[in-house]
């Protein structure tokens, strides 16, 4: 089954399977706001160096996941926020966790 965002809810009875915890499962059905004291400031673009078949991989993952559905390809617009964080394909090679 291919990877479809905001599909959380969808496998909420899996959820309950593991765990009771009423706020996790609030989170599952509805997700989650995070509320900032103040907006986000930015000054710079953080610089990420790669070599060149990093660079070509992660271009390649990205173009995957475009035509997939999972990202939409959009410009840079006033406000914006830049994330030094990227998916990183665990040991299982299926699995992705979070790393900056």
């Amino acid at each position: 089954m291919p990877f479809r965002a905001a599909s959380l809810p969808f496998h909420f009875h899996e959820w309950t399977k593991i765990t009771s915890d009423p706020v996790i499962l609030q989170y599952v059905l509805h997700g989650i706001d995070i509320e900032f004291h103040e907006w986000p400031q930015q000054n710079s673009r953080p610089v990420t160096v790669m070599d060149e078949a990093m660079s070509k991989h992660m271009d390649d993952q990205v173009a995957k996941l475009v035509q997939q559905g999972v990202l939409v390809l959009s410009g840079p617009e006033p406000g914006d926020f830049y994330s030094r964080v990227f998916l990183r394909a665990k040991k299982d090679g299926v699995r992705f966790r979070a790393r900056n």
